[in-house]
């Protein structure tokens, strides 16, 4: 599947395309549990304006997917919000005080 059949099918779950695996994030998102599998969150054209969907690479994505802050909040439910709800500006949300210095390589590229 390429990039243009991907974007036309917003009612998927997950896709694949140049050979990686994807998870289309829009209201369909199950849990942020879904963000656990081997899948990179993608936002379709049309649903990129928070400003975690311009600056979360699949490096990023990979490197703190299993992350947690000091009370188990996880870097999964952090981006949730904003994967499951591509029309948010900015995409992630903070668990606690602690979420910030956990993540803050992604936080310090959001604010």
């Amino acid at each position: 599947m390429n990039l243009k059949d991907a974007d036309d099918a917003l009612s998927l779950s997950d896709t694949s395309f140049e050979g990686c695996s994807a998870l289309i994030c829009n209201g369909n998102l199950g849990s942020p549990d879904a963000l656990l599998a081997n899948y990179y969150p993608w936002w379709p054209r049309g649903h990129r304006q928070s400003l975690l969907s311009c600056i979360l690479t699949k490096s990023l994505f990979y490197k703190h997917k299993l992350f947690k802050d000091r009370y188990n909040f996880r870097f999964v439910d952090c981006i949730y919000y904003g994967c499951k709800n591509p029309q948010s500006l900015i995409g992630a949300i903070a668990g606690s005080k602690y979420s910030y210095s956990a993540f803050r390589e992604i936080f310090n590229l959001l604010i």
